[in-house]
């Protein structure tokens, strides 16, 4: 009954597509380590964020992955457009690098929307809880460090579909 809404395999195969494009030691500084110290060192200096700031993040992070939907649907359309192209014998090694990259896209896209539902979670709990969540320093630690987190990955995530993006769409603009 769980595996209707699993999203198990959408991060296995997100990780998977961090390892084909990076080494291990770079993937584990860049999206593990890095965003881990960042927010422990703004947790640990008592950067906490305002409601205001709150509120905005939950406006801007609804928006994003609403459009990481729609990206979704521009995926797909160039990923038919690609396998037509490797049905029809037309199997370059650019089409093939072209039909992997949309793949990592799908995954990396799947994967911030993800992530974005988890943000608005947080947000949403933090605004609701904040009383609660202020009387008690160790969950206000924990619920803020993980904020950091997160939002550290989607903003490298969003970074890295930008990238693909724009590598895919340039072959498809070139003339």
């Amino acid at each position: 009954m769980i595996g209707i809404i699993n999203p198990v395999v959408i991060v296995k195969e997100h990780f998977e597509s961090l390892r084909e494009s990076a080494s291990i030691l770079t993937l584990c500084v860049l999206f593990f380590l890095f965003p881990a110290v960042v927010a422990f060192i703004l947790v640990k200096f008592a950067v906490f964020p305002s409601i205001n700031f709150l509120n905005s993040l939950l406006t801007a992070v609804s928006i994003i992955s609403a459009l990481m939907f729609s990206l979704l649907f521009i995926v797909l359309e160039v990923g038919t457009k690609i396998k037509k192209d490797l049905a029809e014998k037309k199997q370059s090694p650019l089409n093939w690098r072209r039909y992997k990259l949309l793949r990592q896209l799908l995954t990396n896209v799947s994967f911030s929307i993800l992530l974005g539902i988890a943000l608005i979670l947080i947000i949403l709990t933090a605004l609701l809880l904040k009383e609660q969540i202020n009387q008690l320093q160790i969950m206000k630690n924990i619920g803020t460090w993980l904020f950091y987190y997160l939002s550290f990955i989607y903003i490298l995530t969003l970074l890295q579909i930008l990238k693909r993006s724009y590598v895919l769409l340039e072959h498809e603009l070139k003339l």
